[in-house]
C-alpha cells in the first residue's frame, strides 16, 4: 500500500509517537503531513502524550549581550559534546540588545527587551513569534522602566495563555510598581493590584494554575506569593523557618513529582555561597511539609567567587560557579557523578528551562494574519 493511501488515522496514530525534532523535519514530505503535523489539535495531543510518557525534550535557552543559545539537558556539556549546543536567532535581535527571558511554558517562551518594549511570545523550535501590544503602564517624563517581576503560563480552566509583567517607575529611593496581566485569547492588558509590602523579582514558576515568586528580603518572614491565574489575585505560601542558620533563600522553582523547591545559600562572605541546600514542600501549602531533598557543595579553590543555583531535575544540576575569569554554567550528572561545563556571556546572562513542542497561538485568532510569523534561523 502506498503512503498516500494510508488512512489519515493511522499516519497520526504513528507520528503522535515521535520525537518532536522528527516531526519538524517530516513536515517537508508532503502537503499532507505537513498539513496534520501543523494542525493546533495534533500538537496538543503529541505534547500531553509525551508528558504523559516524559519524553519531552527538555532545554535550556541562555540569552548573552549578543547570543542566543540553546542547550541539550539530556547530554554532557563542553568539548566534544558540541552537538549539544544550538545556536538560534531571534527577530528581537535586531534591535540589538540583549534579549530577556521572562517565562516559558508548553514550549513557548516569553521574551522582551528592556523598558518594557517589544515584549511577544516565541517558539524556539518552530521559528514563531508574535508581538504583544505594548501593556498600559504610566508614563512618566525622563523616566526609565524596569521590569520588576513576570511570568507565563496556561490556564487550562479557560483555555488560555496568560502574561503578567510588574513594572517599576520609582528612582533610588521609591519604588512606584503597576502590574498587567495579559490574555492571549482576549487580546488584552488588564492593571491589578500588586501584594502590598512585598518585594519580589524575576521569573513566576508555575505549579497548580498559579504562578510563584520568592520574598525573601523580609527577613523576619521570607514567603512566597503565589498569583492564582483564574481568580487573579495573590496569596501566601509560608516558607520554612531556619532561625536565622547564616543561609539566605536563593531560588524558586518547581521539581520532578510537580513540587515547589527553593534552595539556601551560605550568606558569610567567608563561605561566599559554597554551599546550598534543597528544600521541596512535599504537599502543597503545608508549611510543615518542607522537607530536605539534598546538600551541594564545591570546593573553595583560588579565583572562586560565589556559586549560584539554577535548575535541579531528576537527573542533574546545574549551577553557575562566578570566577574571578570566567562565569561558568555546571552541569552535575546525579547517576554518574560527572561535571561538565559550558562558559558564559560573563555578567551578561539570562537563562529559562523549555520544552520544545509544536504548540503555537494560531487558535488564540480569528484571522491568522493577527499572528505575526517569523522565520527563527539556526545557525549552521
Amino acid at each position: 500500500m502506498a503512503n498516500n493511501d494510508l488512512p489519515e488515522d493511522i499516519i497520526v496514530k504513528i507520528l503522535i509517537r515521535l520525537p518532536v525534532k522528527s516531526l519538524v523535519r517530516f513536515r517537508c514530505v508532503s502537503k499532507r503531513w505537513r498539513s496534520i503535523l501543523s494542525d493546533s489539535q495534533f500538537a496538543k495531543s503529541h505534547f500531553r502524550l509525551a508528558s504523559e510518557q516524559k519524553t519531552l525534550s527538555h532545554r535550556l535557552l541562555v540569552s548573552g549581550s549578543s547570543s542566543l543559545e540553546s542547550l541539550d539537558l539530556e547530554k554532557p556539556f563542553g568539548i566534544g559534546n558540541e552537538s549539544s549546543v544550538r545556536e538560534l536567532t531571534c527577530p528581537l535581535q535586531q534591535f540589538g540588545e540583549s534579549v530577556l527571558l521572562l517565562g516559558s511554558c508548553n514550549g513557548l517562551v516569553f521574551i522582551g527587551l528592556e523598558n518594557c518594549k517589544h515584549l511577544s511570545i516565541w517558539n524556539p523550535l518552530l521559528g514563531l513569534l508574535h508581538k504583544l501590544p505594548a501593556p498600559g503602564f504610566s508614563t512618566k517624563e525622563n523616566s526609565n522602566v524596569s521590569i520588576y517581576y513576570h511570568g507565563f503560563a496556561y490556564v487550562s480552566a479557560t483555555d488560555d495563555y496568560k502574561v503578567i509583567v510588574a513594572a517599576d517607575f520609582g528612582d533610588e529611593v521609591e519604588v512606584e510598581v503597576e502590574v498587567e496581566i495579559f490574555s492571549v485569547r482576549a487580546n488584552i492588558w488588564k492593571r491589578i493590584e500588586s501584594p502590598i509590602e512585598s518585594v519580589i523579582q524575576g521569573e513566576g514558576v508555575l505549579l497548580n494554575e498559579a504562578l510563584h515568586w520568592l520574598d525573601d528580603m523580609n527577613v523576619l518572614e521570607p514567603v512566597i506569593f503565589a498569583f492564582d491565574l483564574e481568580k487573579e489575585e495573590f496569596r501566601k505560601l509560608q516558607l520554612p523557618n531556619f532561625m536565622e542558620d547564616g543561609k539566605d533563600f536563593r531560588r524558586l522553582e518547581v521539581v520532578y513529582g510537580g513540587r515547589l523547591l527553593v534552595s539556601r545559600c551560605t550568606s558569610c562572605a567567608h563561605d561566599s555561597f559554597r554551599y546550598i541546600d534543597f528544600w521541596v514542600m512535599e504537599e502543597y501549602g503545608v508549611c510543615q511539609s518542607w522537607t530536605k531533598l539534598f546538600d551541594y557543595e564545591v570546593s573553595r579553590k583560588p579565583g572562586y567567587w560565589s556559586l549560584i543555583p539554577i535548575l535541579v531535575m531528576e537527573t542533574i544540576t546545574l549551577t553557575v560557579q562566578m570566577t574571578s575569569r570566567a562565569d561558568i554554567l555546571v552541569k552535575h550528572d546525579h547517576k554518574e557523578g560527572k561535571l561538565t561545563f559550558h562558559f558564559l556571556d560573563r555578567y551578561k546572562w539570562h537563562m529559562i528551562k523549555y520544552e520544545e513542542s509544536l504548540l503555537w497561538l494560531s487558535d488564540y485568532y480569528a484571522v491568522e494574519e493577527k499572528v505575526k510569523r517569523l522565520k527563527t534561523e539556526h545557525k549552521s
